[in-house]
Parts: structure tokens; C-alpha cells; sequence
């Protein structure tokens, strides 16, 4: 999935079939350690491992059930975070059955309006089963207000109904799978109009390929000659805004901290950087010119879903971020992990199934030349997708390899 505004391309979302997305699920899972001395509980969540960062309530011993939402990816061998909070997301609200009381969104500030809304709320949702009315129910119609609570509230029976039907011992169980790329991406722009393409030919419509191709660069040019410099390394992620190679950048530091800023912001969410960034910018006695990175950056961000926290900048002189990491970077999910940043097999082999449906149309008996990497990993983890591709040709698609 592509989010477009006017026109440029602000997010991109990617699952791959074979390892679908688990932010957002819902998980009966099975304590298989509890570690005393780190606060920590380790868990099976069916399919991954599992870590709990501190107790709320008695410590689960185990061998034991626990309810838990996944919050962030399974990543570079670290188990995936997990919390006992649970959070529904409806259109308008966000049910939180496991903390009490109903409120509402700061940005409705009319008397009445909140009045009206929280009156609605109640007919269906008890306090006891925790609600946020988001700020898109600004101004709603209370009918469809209704109907996303009921839907939430009959979403969370459900879940309960699953749990009570199981024995004891059945855990681990997937109760509520994740949202995936349309669903974050109607989150992402709820307003935004959704168009499905086929064969990759909306992306090459809209130049998304060379969008994401220049997200995998290590070196990105600002219109004003200065360059961003990528590093995306094991413990944190390194930006630097280089002016030393050129014949162009402007003198004027608070326009290059602006400048700087606003890419810098696009390329956190295209590239989809998480964890701890730190970010170079060149030393000026004009110290408004750092101020203007820090707010600009903190304004790109306001609201946003995975928000971005500025700690200041260091002795050293570095602007130092963090922001919540949910899952593989663009890069990771793309790229091989090495100095050449390659393609991996698996963008490597979905690129070529592409091109085999835009290119082979009518042809009886269509072959891919590849090389064994290739063939191995479509008629392994990529499989569906290969035998998607004999259902839409008509005809078995041959691989042949070729070194």
C-alpha cells in the first residue's frame, strides 16, 4: 500500500504473504518463562516468541493463559512486545476493555458536543468496558456512533466467547488477527480515497517504484544541494546533513534547518525508521537554526500514530530521537542486510512474478529464467503467490534455472 497526498507518495506499507503483520493481534498466549529479576514474562504467541516488559497484578506462573495484544514486530532475533492493555480500534472509537472509563479526544472541545457524544456512548459501551472517542467523531451523526460501538462491543464478546470454549492448557490461540496495509493505511488517511491496481501497474502509474527505490538509497540530494546521509545500524540510526560536498547548499542555517526537517520527517515514515536515530546537523553558532530542526520535526510528527519523541541534542552536538519500532524497516524488508544493499530474494522473486503477468499474456507455455535462490523461494516461503500466478496465466509457469 502507497499513501498519496497531492500527489507524493508519504507512506508505504508492505507485508509479505509468507510472514504476515501481527501489530495490533490479539493472542491467548502460554507463559514459558517468568524472569523475577527483570520484571519480565516470556511468551508462545503462536507462531513467535513473546516478551512482557513488567507485571500489572499477580506475577502468571508457567504453563499459564495470558490475554495479550502484540505491539511490536518479532526483530533481528528479539521476541516480539506484548501488553495485557488491550486496545479495539473502531472508526470512531477505541475500546479499551481492560481500563475502565469512557473519555474523549481533547481536540472536540464544544460543552455540548462532548456532552452529546459521551450521552450516545453509554447507551451501549458500560464505563466498566473502557472507551476514547477519537476526534474523527467530530460533529458525527450519533447513529454511526452507535453502530461503531456495537461493533466493537460484539467484537469483544466474540473474543471472550473464543476463550471460554477453549480447554485448559489450549494456548497458544490467535483470537484477533492484525490489521493489515489497507487497514493501517485507512488509519493513516481516513479521509483518503483507495484505489487496488494489479501487477504492480498503479505503482509504475504513480513512479511509487522509483519512490521506493530512492527510500533504499543511503544518500538522499535537497533541492538546495545538501544531502541526507543514512545509516541504518544494529543499536540505532544515524542521519547526516552533509552541505561539505556542496557548491549550492544555502548560507542561511535556519532555511537549511527547515529544509533539512521536512525531509527528514518524509524519510522517517518512508523508510520507516524506528528505535534511536540521532541526527548530524552542521555545528552553527546560530542556535535558532537547531531550535527550527527540533520544532519542525516535532510539528511533522503531531498526532501522528507511531509518535516521534525529541530528547534534545547531546554534548556532542547531536539531535537525539526515538520512535516506537513496530516492525522491519523499508530496508530490511527489501534489501539484502549487507555493505551493498542488494535486493533480497524475495524482492527479487516477486519483482520477476510481476513482470511474468504484465509480460506473458497469451503465451502457452511461459518460463522464468532465475537464478536457484530465486526458484527455491518461490516454490518455498512464496509459493502462494507462485501458484497465483499459474491461476491468472491460465498455464503452469516453468522455472528454469540459470546461474
Amino acid at each position: 500500500m502507497a499513501v498519496l497526498s497531492g500527489g507524493r507518495v508519504d507512506e508505504i506499507l508492505i507485508e509479505r504473504a509468507h510472514r504476515p503483520w501481527r501489530i495490533g493481534s490479539i493472542v491467548l498466549a502460554r507463559v514459558t518463562a517468568v524472569r523475577r529479576e527483570l520484571s519480565a514474562v516470556f511468551l508462545d504467541l503462536a507462531g513467535d516468541d513473546g516478551y512482557l516488559d513488567g507485571f500489572s497484578g499477580p506475577i502468571p506462573h508457567e504453563g499459564e493463559s495470558l490475554l495479550v495484544e502484540i505491539t511490536s514486530e518479532s526483530h533481528r532475533g528479539k521476541a516480539a512486545r506484548v501488553t495485557t492493555d488491550l486496545s479495539l480500534q473502531g472508526e470512531l472509537i477505541t475500546m479499551t476493555p481492560h481500563r475502565p472509563g469512557h473519555a474523549i479526544s481533547r481536540e472536540i472541545t464544544a460543552k455540548g458536543e462532548r456532552s452529546r457524544l459521551r450521552a450516545a456512548l453509554g447507551e451501549v459501551l458500560p464505563e466498566a468496558l473502557g472507551a476514547m472517542i477519537g476526534p474523527q467523531a467530530k460533529g458525527c451523526e450519533i447513529p454511526a456512533l452507535l453502530a461503531d460501538a456495537q461493533a466493537l462491543l460484539d467484537r469483544w464478546q466474540r473474543i471472550q466467547a473464543l476463550i471460554q470454549a477453549q480447554s485448559t492448557g489450549a494456548a497458544p490461540l490467535l483470537l484477533q488477527a492484525a490489521p493489515g496495509p489497507l487497514e493501517q493505511a485507512r488509519r493513516a488517511a481516513p479521509d483518503a480515497t483507495a484505489r487496488e491496481g494489479r501487477d504492480g501497474v498503479l505503482f509504475l502509474e504513480h513512479d511509487i517504484e522509483a519512490t521506493i527505490a530512492q527510500a533504499t538509497l543511503r544518500r538522499v540530494i535537497l533541492d538546495s544541494g545538501a544531502a541526507l546521509v543514512f545509516d541504518e545500524g544494529e543499536a540505532l540510526t544515524t542521519i547526516d546533513v552533509d552541505v561539505a560536498r556542496s557548491q549550492r547548499t544555502t548560507e542561511n542555517p535556519i532555511t537549511l534547518a527547515r529544509e533539512s526537517a521536512q525531509a527528514i520527517a518524509r524519510q522517517i515514515r518512508l523508510r520507516r525508521l524506528a528505535g534511536l536515530i540521532l541526527i548530524d546537523f552542521p555545528r552553527t553558532k546560530i542556535t535558532a537554526a537547531r531550535d527550527k530542526l527540533s520544532a519542525e520535526l516535532k510539528q511533522a510528527f503531531a498526532g501522528d500514530a507511531e509518535p516521534l519523541t525529541i530528547h534534545g541534542w547531546t554534548r556532542a552536538g547531536l539531535l537525539e530521537i526515538t520512535r516506537p519500532r513496530r516492525g522491519p524497516s523499508l530496508r530490511e524488508t527489501l534489501l539484502e542486510d549487507d555493505p551493498d544493499l542488494q535486493p533480497n530474494v524475495n524482492t527479487i522473486a516477486l519483482e520477476a512474478l510481476r513482470r511474468v503477468l504484465r509480460s506473458s499474456s497469451g503465451v502457452a507455455h511461459p518460463r522464468l529464467k532465475c537464478s536457484n535462490a530465486v526458484k527455491l523461494a518461490l516454490l518455498g516461503p512464496l509459493r502462494p503467490a507462485f501458484d497465483e500466478i499459474g491461476r491468472r496465466l491460465g498455464a503452469r509457469l516453468t522455472l528454469e534455472p540459470d546461474q
